[in-house]
């Protein structure tokens, strides 16, 4: 949901929280994961930032990877609603669903297509209460094309996905510990 209180430049100018995130998927369907860097910035500054990702078992897809990062990052979010977000990621269709009126006709729905519940429509549910009252905007940026915080989220996604960070026992913060300040 992309609420239009704030215009991205003046957000962006500010204090908000940047969220890029991804998700993977070998084989779509198959086994998941999803990746996400979150920052609270001064403007274009980064003054904390933390990173994060999950595995999900087989027989998911890479747009449920890509919700569930989305949504793993607005649930780290603090409570409080003052301060903007910005969500930045490389599923087109996703941000179009938030920016363009379609997350709004689902929720209308009651996240139903006709007779049939909408795709992923948990998900959707989820993103709905997770955004609240929070001015969130949604951008997107061509994957694999060098943007480097959705490199960052790539990579996470797709050692996420390999189980990367379960096999050995060590943690995203233990193997990527210079993302974290």
């Amino acid at each position: 949901m992309s609420h239009e209180l704030l215009s991205l430049a003046s957000i962006r100018a500010g204090r908000h929280y940047a969220i890029f995130s991804d998700g993977a998927c070998p084989g779509n369907p198959g086994p998941g994961g999803w990746g996400l860097l979150l920052q609270l910035r001064e403007g274009d500054t980064p003054t904390r930032q933390a990173a994060f990702a999950g595995y999900q078992p087989p027989n998911t897809t890479n747009v449920r990877m890509e919700m569930t990062a989305a949504l793993k990052g607005l649930s780290k979010l603090p409570p409080e609603a003052d301060t903007p977000a910005v969500i930045t990621m490389d599923n087109k269709m996703i941000v179009e669903m938030m920016t363009l009126g379609g997350f709004e006709k689902w929720k209308a729905t009651g996240w139903w297509r006709g007779t049939k519940p909408l795709p992923n429509a948990d998900l959707w549910e989820g993103i709905d209460k997770a955004l609240g009252a929070r001015d969130v905007h949604w951008q997107w940026v061509r994957g694999h094309a060098g943007h480097p915080e959705n490199e960052i989220a790539d990579m996470l996604a797709s050692n996420a996905a390999a189980r990367r960070y379960m096999g050995d026992g060590r943690s995203v913060r233990a193997t990527h510990e210079g993302l974290f300040f």
